[in-house]
Order: C-alpha cells, then structure tokens, then sequence
C-alpha cells in the first residue's frame, strides 16, 4: 500500500477527516505516513479533524521522536480534534508520553464507527 493509500481526506457526517492509516507498519513506512499526515494538515487552510489507525503498528525511537516535534510544530496548531483506533498494550504507554511532551490529547476509541462519530459531533 503506497502512502497516497494510506493518508487521505474521507467525509463523515458533513464534515472532513484526514484519514492516517498507520495500520501494520513500522519503520520507514510508517516514518513516511507520518511525514505525509503533518504536510496535509499543514497544508489545510483550516484546522482539521484526524483519524489515525494505529492497528499492529509498532513505533520506534525516532519515530516518537519525530511525532513528538511534529506535535509541537505542526498539530498543535492545525488539528481541532484527533482520535485513534488501535491502541493497546505499550502503545498506551507511547501515547500517553506524547500527550505529556505535547499537551495534546488524542482520543482512543474501539471502533472506527465511534471515532468518526466523535469527531463530527459538534
């Protein structure tokens, strides 16, 4: 799956949802969605809802380390809300050090139905 797969805007309920589909990488590809997501969001000309999909993902030193200054460069002032699907086990930890270092809050739900849910609710 290229990364033009992987990170694309979707619209639930009236509304636009960039879509970060981390799902089974690690490593450089998932370096490489990264890096897509925070130039989309940058882009937009308005803040933007995200959803990430982090099913069996596995994060690296340097890919926190990249996340987490994205964080502060780029989501912090272009994303309204983010929620996450995927999130169990040391990745609960993972999040939670980057809702630390940035001060952002990514909302972890157990279905992609729930997030887009929450998202779109005003």
């Amino acid at each position: 799956m290229s990364v033009d797969s992987r990170v694309k805007w979707i619209e639930h309920n009236g509304k636009r949802i960039l879509y970060a589909d981390f799902s089974g990488l690690q490593g450089q590809p998932g370096m490489d969605v990264l890096e897509r997501v925070a130039r989309d969001a940058a882009a937009s000309p308005e803040k933007v809802l995200i959803l990430y999909n982090f099913q069996d993902a596995a994060a690296n030193r340097a890919w926190m380390s990249r996340v987490k200054q994205l964080g502060k460069e780029v989501f912090d002032a272009k994303v309204e809300k983010a929620a996450a699907l995927g999130v169990s086990g040391i990745k609960v930890i993972l999040l939670e050090s980057y809702e630390k270092f940035t001060g952002r809050t990514l909302k972890t739900f157990k279905t992609e139905a729930e997030a887009l849910e929450w998202l779109t609710r005003a």
